[in-house]
């Protein structure tokens, strides 16, 4: 799956999408530039708003960022991705859906070990990551 920025500002964005997350307004702004392309290495469902893993250039690791700063240009799903459907941990009413590589759905610490540079999850996320980026 591939995507385009067509927005880089959380203003043009409904302030729902994340005013419950802490450090960020309306104010912020993404390190991406608009017309950007950006393969999608994993789609979330959090705070009942669509999420993209993407990976921006200049930035080290891969980030989550709301749907809506991106238009869809090549619909494909990946083939090295499963789904994963579980409770929100902050709202008993919702869920979360996944959709990744099998590391990332089956090991809830997998993104935050990446984060934290974790060696393995950094070779684990860059195989998956070339793989992506041929299909």
């Amino acid at each position: 799956m591939k995507v385009e920025c067509v927005s880089n500002h959380y203003k043009d964005i409904p302030p729902s999408v994340y005013e419950s997350l802490h450090g960020f307004s309306s104010e912020t702004e993404l390190p991406i530039e608009i017309g950007h392309q950006s393969v999608v290495y994993a789609i979330k469902t959090f705070n009942k708003n669509l999420w993209y893993l993407i990976e921006v250039k200049g930035l080290i690791e891969p980030m989550y960022y709301p749907h809506q700063f991106f238009k869809i240009i090549d619909g494909r799903l990946s083939k090295y991705w499963l789904a994963k459907e579980e409770k929100d941990s902050y709202d008993n009413e919702a869920s979360v859906i996944q959709f990744g590589f099998r590391e990332l759905i089956e090991d809830e610490y997998f993104y935050g070990n990446l984060l934290e540079d974790d060696p393995m999850k950094i070779a684990t996320f860059a195989k998956y990551k070339n793989l992506m980026n041929l299909e």
